[in-house]
């Protein structure tokens, strides 16, 4: 929701929910039947990853496997952790506050500042090499001196200012004002423990939480702002976890498309389709 060809509700008057990973879940969900597939593999990048394991919360029978390239799987949680909670565990997450923040979508309302966004995102520097955005914030003082972004050919940074500048940036940036609602939604999923636990102690954890389909995680090991540490555990709640790393930052499928390919590719034919025959809906 929000990207793309998508829809891009305005909220307000809609609700936030719109842009949940439930209402993903449910509109892939949607999506498969009406398409008649009984079974399917997701597999995404950041967001996306994130979206697919929670696919598997809301649909599990749905599910054949998953691969999430730079995205951890991160597992509902008891407790709901505001964003100067949440960032004590995950300090490379301190942006997303002001990427959902009002004062950063206004600054990105017309197509031109959509373009230096992206032209930072994507690696643009300064002649000192000053960057257009850290795991803190966006360093919009930056932008008016970056030279041009190299991770993407002109015709295909064009076309993403394109499909950004149709709807504007509120839907992409919803995504990151909407951790409560995605909180209460997975609440159900799992059990409530006592605050006086240390983290790594609780083990009430509903089998709803684990996803126990092949699982491949592609780690990128230079991405800032998804840190291989953040990945720590992850075992526990996938049975079936293969990791995997590129030696790339964090747009990885961009920057080595061959070696993210590749790890796929043999995960497919070992882990998925061992048999050398996809499974048939």
């Amino acid at each position: 929701m929000g990207y793309g060809g998508t829809d891009a509700p305005r909220v307000p008057p809609d609700s936030i929910s719109l842009y949940g990973f439930k209402r993903a879940a449910d509109d892939i969900a949607e999506l498969a039947r009406q398409l008649g597939l009984s079974r399917i593999i997701l597999g995404g990048h950041d967001w996306g990853g994130l979206i697919a394991s929670r696919i598997f919360l809301y649909h599990p029978s749905l599910v054949q496997a998953i691969f999430s390239v730079g995205a951890p799987y991160l597992p509902p949680s008891a407790v709901w952790e505001d964003h100067d909670t949440m960032i004590q565990s995950k300090p490379s997450f301190q942006y997303q506050r002001h990427f959902g923040s009002p004062e950063f979508e206004a600054a990105l309302e017309s197509k031109d500042s959509i373009r230096q966004l992206f032209n930072a995102v994507y690696g643009g520097r300064g002649p000192n090499g000053e960057p257009g955005l850290s795991t803190t914030r966006a360093l919009t003082e930056n932008w008016g001196i970056l030279g041009k972004q190299t991770q993407l050919s002109d015709k295909e940074f064009d076309y993403y200012v394109d499909q950004f500048a149709r709807n504007g940036l509120q839907g992409p940036l919803n995504w990151y004002r909407n951790r409560r609602q995605n909180y209460e939604d997975e609440l159900p999923y799992v059990v409530s423990y006592s605050a006086s636990f240390p983290a790594e102690s609780i083990l009430a954890i509903l089998p709803d939480t684990v996803i126990d389909v092949p699982y491949l995680f592609i780690q990128s090991l230079k991405d800032a702002y998804l840190p291989p540490s953040m990945s720590k555990g992850m075992e526990r709640f996938l049975p079936q976890l293969r990791r995997r790393e590129v030696d790339a930052g964090h747009f990885s499928h961009v920057l080595a498309p061959e070696v993210v390919n590749e790890h796929i590719r043999e995960w497919l034919d070992e882990e998925v389709f061992p048999s050398g025959e996809a499974s048939k809906p």
